[in-house]
């Protein structure tokens, strides 16, 4: 007969936004992690503005006679994917205060964003995610926190983590690596569309289809012979498409916090494969890119580019016609939190 043996894991992350009260389920407790009525001064949305809060999980595992302790050093890292998803807002990883037992000291060392008034960065709810800034609005997303729910939808929870990782990355990597920030966002929605099935209506034209269909009808075991065919199409670019229009709905077009040009049901295809064909570009001609895609929140277009200064012709015009970081990336999240919401949380797929 096993024992089972509960303790108690904290951590220390952190966000440009503030998240008010706490949240306390009998798994995991998150509250701030000191009391603000105590400081001598408040900041909102300046570079170094961050607020820090304290994460508490209870773990149950088997008792075992191992050198190896594990101290679940890296739960806290998949909390800060999570967070960043469900508010779309970046958090720090600052690691463990306290394990088993044994206690930690967490780097509290962040970057100095210059970013801080674009949506990801500032302290503003965001119309495209959970509404709340409240720590008990995680209530919504609760079965997250329940191992028997998360067994039950490992391979989809797999997936999205992985996807939000990428997402996370992006937000941590646009000061230091602003190319592979926006690569990292195109990534995102490939990794989601391996948890989405599509219909060869959807991959290829008419002229494909009619010609699998002559394969497996004229040719001898033509039905196998025609799927290992279209297996050979990988077809990754059109299924990047299809995720990203499966899971973008009218809510997407109704509020955008850009003042100048705008995300439409009518250029959307366009500019998303057309951010798909600069991070290939990119990848095959190492011509740098992303730091012409960030843009000033007072020149915040959601496509496009007039800075052309030392760039090749092609890269001129894919950037004008391609999402800005902050475009895309209110594609992605956006993604992301609705996978999320109907994919996750509510059980279907």
């Amino acid at each position: 007969m096993s024992t089972k043996l509960k303790y108690k894991c904290k951590y220390l992350i952190s966000s440009p936004c503030r998240i008010s009260r706490r949240f306390d389920n009998g798994f995991i407790r998150i509250q701030e992690a000191y009391d603000r009525r105590k400081l001598y001064f408040d900041y909102q949305d300046t570079p170094i503005a961050q607020n820090f809060y304290a994460i508490e999980v209870v773990i149950e595992e088997e008792k075992k006679d191992e050198f190896f302790i594990n101290t679940y050093d890296k739960l806290s890292r998949v909390y800060c994917v999570l967070f960043s998803v469900y508010f779309g807002k970046l958090f720090y990883d600052h690691g463990l205060i306290e394990s088993k037992g044994m206690h930690f000291v967490p780097n509290v060392e962040t970057s100095r964003n210059i970013y801080y008034k674009l949506a990801p960065f500032n302290s503003l709810a965001r119309a495209d995610a959970c509404n709340s800034l409240e720590w008990q609005s995680l209530s919504k997303i609760e079965d997250f926190f329940s191992n028997e729910f998360v067994i039950g939808v490992i391979k989809r929870i797999n997936i999205f983590l992985v996807a939000a990782r990428h997402y996370w990355l992006s937000l941590s990597q646009i000061i230091s690596e602003p190319d592979i920030a926006y690569i990292n966002l195109v990534t995102t929605a490939e990794i989601l569309s391996s948890n989405l099935e599509f219909d060869d209506s959807d991959l290829f034209d008419d002229e494909t289809i009619k010609m699998f269909e002559e394969i497996e009808q004229k040719l001898d075991n033509g039905d196998a012979k025609s799927k290992k065919i279209k297996n050979r199409f990988f077809q990754i670019k059109r299924k990047y498409w299809l995720t990203i229009q499966y899971l973008i709905d009218d809510a997407f077009f109704l509020y955008s916090p850009s003042k100048g040009k705008k995300i439409s049901k009518e250029n959307l295809e366009k500019l998303v494969k057309n951010a798909y064909d600069l991070r290939s570009s990119y990848l095959h001609s190492g011509e740098e890119f992303g730091r012409y895609t960030v843009v000033r929140p007072d020149l915040s277009d959601e496509y496009g580019n007039p800075i052309s200064d030392g760039l090749s012709k092609d890269l001129i015009r894919r950037l004008k016609q391609s999402p800005s970081y902050i475009g895309m990336e209110k594609i992605i999240h956006y993604c992301l939190f609705n996978f999320l919401m109907s994919h996750i949380v509510s059980k279907t797929i």
